[in-house]
């Protein structure tokens, strides 16, 4: 009966955006730079009260049935009591002031979160076009083409979703690669943490398993040939461009 009172005692920061996009590398760098409480895993596998993106034969590429999946602004709150017990009971104890969640396919639901947690943040991570696409392949044994239209109709549903949203920052995972520490400032900013935010401080051992952040894009695109790229591009055309990823193709 008191979910709303329990919503407001903390800050909820939600990380969206496509998958293969970064969010794991960045949820890893947010949880060490301040009071964080985050889940071991997605918090859609946590509770019933949202639908979940597991069907076995669409992995990675939940746009193909985003209308099962997605909450509006308007749906009803009746599922909200049961979400916030399913996550709370899930947190290790004590709770931190801030709890980050990581489900990708919560782009489809981030309005109707904002009206369960309404001071929420809300972090929109974008990834070059082409390395998510690659990268959807070689995971989940896609094509590039179902990776590229997976890609584009997410975009597009987080472009939609930003606009009105009350608390929103977009991060590139190329910007996140190249100036870690400028990023991580603006998050701390956004988010409301305390001491400054800088990749220095984070253990080596938990930046990734493979050292400091590093950009790898360039090593999905070498996996590209020239007839991936012009399907890619087929496909996502017009989101490239919008996003200033076309200069990547063939």
């Amino acid at each position: 009966a008191a979910w709303r009172d329990w919503a407001a005692q903390r800050r909820w920061v939600f990380l969206i955006g496509c998958n293969n996009s970064g969010t794991s590398l960045l949820q890893r760098l947010i949880e060490r730079l301040g009071p964080v409480s985050t889940f071991a895993a997605e918090g859609q596998r946590y509770t019933r009260a949202l639908r979940r993106d597991d069907r076995r034969e669409h992995a990675r590429v939940w746009s193909r049935y985003l209308d099962e999946l997605a909450l509006g602004a308007s749906a009803p709150l009746d599922a909200a009591p049961r979400l916030l017990h399913d996550w709370l009971r899930h947190l290790r104890t004590p709770l931190q002031p801030v709890i980050l969640e990581k489900t990708p396919a919560n782009t489809a639901r981030a309005l109707w979160l904002q009206r369960v947690f309404p001071d929420a943040r809300f972090i929109g991570l974008m990834r070059n076009g082409y390395a998510v696409s690659e990268g959807i392949r070689r995971k989940a044994g896609h094509s590039v083409v179902l990776g590229a239209t997976h890609w584009a109709a997410v975009n597009a549903l987080l472009l939609d979703q930003a606009a009105e949203l009350e608390h929103y920052l977009e991060v590139r995972y190329e910007d996140l690669a190249a100036h870690p520490d400028a990023v991580l400032a603006r998050l701390r900013d956004f988010i409301g943490l305390s001491p400054p935010a800088r990749l220095a401080d984070v253990p080596m051992d938990l930046q990734t398993p493979f050292g400091r952040v590093h950009d790898y894009n360039a090593a999905s695109l070498a996996r590209l040939n020239a007839f991936d790229r012009d399907a890619i591009r087929r496909h996502a055309g017009a989101m490239l461009e919008r996003l200033g990823y076309a200069a990547d193709g063939p």
